[in-house]
């Protein structure tokens, strides 16, 4: 016959209290467990890149606020809007680069910027971004380099060409030439540049202005550079290659028919530069 235990209250007080403190122990443990667990999800789904850049007025370097910014990559386009300081910050995926992205700026007071963008893991800071105010006058001589003005000789198939004895492309030029773009079997034209055949070294830049009546379709231009490249379509910079080095770079878009202004701008510190751009029909 079995006894039932009989607890005094005073045992009972005890047994209950253990409890509650075995129970405080596994709950302590489990808090303690429980961040360091979200942690390492959020450490493993958070390892990812910032990259980012200034817009800046190209008349007074002065900040440019509210700029639209956009980074077309795959699967879908990421957009951000300058502060008040003209900066703007992009977070990428690290495991997705590098790749090449089109940055487009836009702002109701500014002209339209497009370019390529090469992004690794090495290269965060975006160089800085000037745009052309839509209000400013246009400037005469070479002084703008953004969009440079067009000379009232250039003729049908043929380059202006005009060195410069600095590499900003300032300045009166130091000659102008006139020479004829070499049209290829691929539906645009080949420009290889030597410095010695014109007797420059050192520092200095050239820019070469023509028109192109071409058929809509899609153009590609290839460019081996050093130092700094820049290739503008009509009123849009296709390849924006300004800084120190050497390079190579490709980049094809949509053009409608028509007659259509192509300018090439390049500048070599070193004295060894050199300078081939290709454009095709894809």
């Amino acid at each position: 016959m079995s006894r039932k235990t009989k607890w005094t209250k005073a045992q009972r007080v005890t047994l209950l209290v253990a409890a509650i403190g075995a129970l405080g122990a596994v709950l302590g443990a489990m808090i303690g467990i429980i961040p360091d667990l979200l942690n390492k999800k959020s450490a493993a789904s958070s390892d990812s890149i910032e990259y980012t850049g200034r817009i800046l007025s190209l008349s007074d370097g002065l900040p440019v606020a509210n700029a639209k910014v956009t980074l077309t990559i795959l699967p879908a386009p990421l957009v951000r809007y300058t502060d008040s300081e003209g900066v703007y910050l992009f977070s990428l995926p690290a495991d997705d680069l590098p790749l090449n992205a089109q940055i487009t700026i836009t702002h109701p007071g500014y002209e339209p910027y497009t370019r390529t963008l090469f992004l690794d893991s090495a290269m965060r800071q975006i160089e800085d971004i000037r745009l052309e105010s839509l209000s400013a006058a246009a400037p005469s001589g070479n002084s703008d380099t953004s969009q440079p003005s067009v000379q009232t000789n250039v003729m049908p198939g043929q380059w202006q060409v005009s060195y410069f004895g600095n590499s900003s492309l300032e300045g009166a030029p130091l000659s102008q030439a006139q020479m004829p773009v070499e049209f290829n079997d691929e539906g645009g034209f080949t420009l290889q540049f030597d410095p010695v055949q014109v007797g420059l070294s050192g520092t200095y830049s050239v820019r070469w202005i023509t028109f192109l009546d071409l058929d809509a379709g899609t153009y590609e231009f290839h460019c081996e550079h050093r130092d700094g490249c820049r290739i503008f379509v009509d009123t849009n910079i296709w390849i924006d290659a300004w800084w120190d080095g050497a390079g190579g770079h490709d980049l094809a878009r949509e053009l409608p028919a028509g007659q259509h202004r192509i300018v090439i701008e390049f500048y070599d510190k070193s004295g060894v530069g050199n300078l081939e751009v290709i454009m095709r029909k894809k």
